[in-house]
């Protein structure tokens, strides 16, 4: 499992308050991100979860990035000479959890734009 980015409640309150606007910023990791319940669930998901064996790569991270701009407009910022296999809706994290939600049928829940997380 690759998680990306674990931040807790604390982190998401702090993105509310300070969205990142700056697609250079945590560019490293394609701007995903994971809340530490989320990572948590998967864990224990992959651990009860009989219906599978052998070995998998998982990504986990969240459904959205980190970012307050759209995934294409800091994808075509920073990467604008990598080729795309698709475009991206919106805040749509450009690192796929297919695998996971296929395989262990976990998906994550929180996002830091989530209400619950605002001051």
């Amino acid at each position: 499992m690759r998680f990306n980015g674990m931040w807790d409640d604390a982190y998401f309150k702090h993105l509310q308050a300070n969205p990142i606007t700056d697609p250079w910023t945590r560019c490293q990791g394609f701007w995903t991100y994971l809340h530490i319940r989320d990572a948590a669930r998967a864990c224990v998901q992959s651990v009860v979860n009989e219906n599978w064996n052998g070995h998998h790569r998982f990504f986990l991270n969240a459904k959205d990035t980190m970012l307050n701009i759209p995934t294409m407009k800091a994808i075509k910022t920073v990467y604008p000479d990598v080729p795309l296999k698709k475009e991206f809706d919106g805040f749509e994290a450009p690192l796929s959890i297919q695998n996971m939600t296929d395989v262990i049928g976990w998906e994550p829940i929180y996002s830091w734009r989530d209400e619950q997380f605002s001051s």
